[in-house]
């Protein structure tokens, strides 16, 4: 009898260990939000890539010939490459490709600048490592790469912001942008170092698009790379909190603190975004348009095709739909004040009712961003979110 209790309790031992484990649909659809947003990832800044190139397109042709409309078109195409990129903004604060160790986002996107670093102003006809053949003699990538925020962290000379003041000048009107003149490329035009100042906004361009490159490797799929890692299903937890930890510095720290409120609260057109080419209005639409696609789990690429899958919130929704109908409110309610928005942002700030629903903005996102905290339990990241969101 011992002998087949002990038989019988074998079988049941081994017929256990063989036995498959449970599929767990939640840990697998946590798997694929985090593939989701690697997918997004590696499309955005592939689109910015393309969209970069294309400036660089009609840089060249521009400093090859100088001439007002191919000054315009360069301004066209700079607004135009703004768009994929202003929704990798989301991509931010959380040590990834973009900003973390060996990060290229001071050199990409470094913010704000003091035009004096780069060129003359006003004031000073000389200023700038355009105008210093002493210290400067050779303006080239490495040099500006070395030079990037080297005084401070407003010393900056490469990246978009850098080739939208070379393209704008100083914007020192309070109805509309800069007004740089195309004969400061022209040889014998006007201001000094033209060819100089050809050379530094190729530089620039062509700096800018090895920085998006970089960052764009980093998110391709099948390599060994840092979406390799994140992809991991031994990290998915701690990339999820990640993601959260990212979403909820630059919605409510980024967005609508350094970036919005200050100019709002000192009605302060030097602390625009984009206050060369007076773009912001557009840029804060974009940057919203960007968070609503990570948690939604869309883009929509450049050529118009759209990239999607399974988000945060299909997880929500399958979990708690009152979550996900609340962040999905509170959403809408961010993109409607801000798609209201009609007049530059500079003039908006001191203007109603422009001023006053840029307030609202900032309000609504602050609540957007305290929303997404409603996923961190349904997740089961806790704690990964607790040791990542530290200061």
């Amino acid at each position: 009898m011992k002998n087949l209790i002990l038989f019988l309790s074998l079988l049941l031992f081994f017929a256990n260990c063989n036995k498959p484990s449970e599929p767990n649909p939640k840990a697998d659809n946590r798997s694929k939000i985090v593939s989701t947003y690697a997918d997004m990832g590696f499309v955005m800044y592939s689109d910015a890539v393309s969209e970069a190139k294309k400036l660089q397109t009609e840089i060249t042709k521009f400093i090859n010939a100088p001439s007002a409309s191919g000054l315009e078109t360069c301004k066209t195409a700079w607004k135009a490459s703004r768009v994929p990129y202003a929704q990798t903004e989301s991509y931010r604060f959380y040590a990834g490709p973009i900003d973390g160790t060996n990060g290229k986002e001071t050199y990409i996107n470094a913010w704000p600048l003091d035009e004096a670093a780069m060129d003359y102003v006003v004031g000073n006809t000389v200023s700038g490592i355009i105008n210093d053949l002493v210290n400067f003699p050779v303006i080239s990538e490495s040099v500006l790469f070395d030079n990037n925020q080297k005084a401070n962290e407003e010393s900056v000379v490469t990246g978009y912001h850098a080739i939208e003041f070379l393209l704008w000048g100083q914007d020192l009107s309070t109805t509309g942008p800069g007004n740089r003149p195309y004969t400061d490329f022209v040889d014998g035009g006007t201001n000094q170092n033209q060819a100089r100042r050809r050379l530094f906004l190729k530089t620039t361009i062509d700096l800018l698009i090895k920085h998006l490159e970089e960052v764009a490797s980093a998110w391709a799929p099948n390599a060994s790379n840092y979406r390799k890692d994140f992809e991991n299903p031994a990290n998915v937890k701690v990339s999820l909190a990640k993601i959260l930890v990212g979403l909820g510095k630059y919605t409510k720290g980024e967005m609508a603190g350094q970036r919005i409120s200050v100019a709002l609260n000192l009605v302060s057109q030097e602390d625009e975004h984009d206050c060369f080419s007076d773009y912001t209005t557009q840029d804060m639409k974009t940057w919203q348009i960007g968070l609503v696609g990570i948690y939604t789990g869309k883009y929509i690429k450049q050529d118009g095709t759209t990239v999607s899958g399974y988000s945060f919130s299909q997880f929500a929704k399958e979990s708690n739909k009152s979550i996900d109908d609340n962040i999905l409110s509170k959403m809408k309610a961010s993109s409607t004040s801000v798609n209201s928005l009609t007049l530059p942002f500079d003039i908006g700030i001191s203007t109603e009712p422009d001023k006053t629903t840029i307030g609202s903005f900032v309000q609504n996102l602050r609540l957007q961003a305290d929303s997404y905290t409603d996923l961190i339990n349904i997740l089961d990241i806790k704690k990964e979110f607790d040791t990542l969101n530290v200061d």
